[in-house]
Formats: structure tokens, C-alpha cells, sequence
């Protein structure tokens, strides 16, 4: 296996970045915390969760229609508490 270098990117750069291209930060939240949401519906119903692991590889629902599927899917076993999403230790997932 070679070493690959991570890319490095100056914070001033990232400014202009997103100046030209604004992305709302909740939808960045939303698609960092769908695979914690995937990997923990895992643990409570496995063929849903690749069902979701499918749709979410495949790009086939937009970010917050699927975060929302996700969230109801684990609401189902109690897994939302309040406004955070918890995982199997107890670690909120976003926010």
C-alpha cells in the first residue's frame, strides 16, 4: 500500500470556496451524521440499514429526506431522544 498525502487546504482558500459556493451548514450536519445513523440502525435492524446504506451509495433520495427517513426509522426503537440522536453509548450523533 503507498502513502498517500492528505490535501491541505489554507483556511483562506475554504473562505473563498464558500463564498462562491454557500452550503447551509445544517445540510453539511445532516450528511456528516447519516452513517453514524445508518451504522446504528445496524445494530437494531440489519436489512434496513443496508437498505439505507443502498439508497444513501446510490444517491437516490436528497440528504434530508433521507436524514428524516433515518431518524423515523430509529424512532421506531426509541432511539431519538429530544432534539439529539444517540448511538449505542449514549453519544449524540449531531449538534
Amino acid at each position: 500500500m503507498t502513502n498517500v498525502e492528505p490535501i491541505r487546504i489554507k483556511a483562506t482558500e475554504i473562505r473563498t470556496i464558500f463564498k462562491e459556493y454557500p452550503i447551509d451548514p445544517i445540510i453539511l450536519q445532516k450528511r456528516g451524521a447519516i452513517p453514524g445513523l445508518i451504522a446504528e440502525l445496524s445494530y437494531l435492524d440489519q436489512t434496513k440499514s443496508i437498505e439505507y446504506l443502498r439508497i444513501w451509495g446510490e444517491k437516490k433520495i436528497a440528504i434530508t429526506p433521507l436524514f428524516d427517513k433515518l431518524c423515523e426509522e430509529l424512532a421506531r426503537f426509541n432511539k431519538i431522544v429530544g432534539t439529539t440522536i444517540e448511538n449505542q453509548t449514549g453519544t449524540n450523533l449531531i449538534g
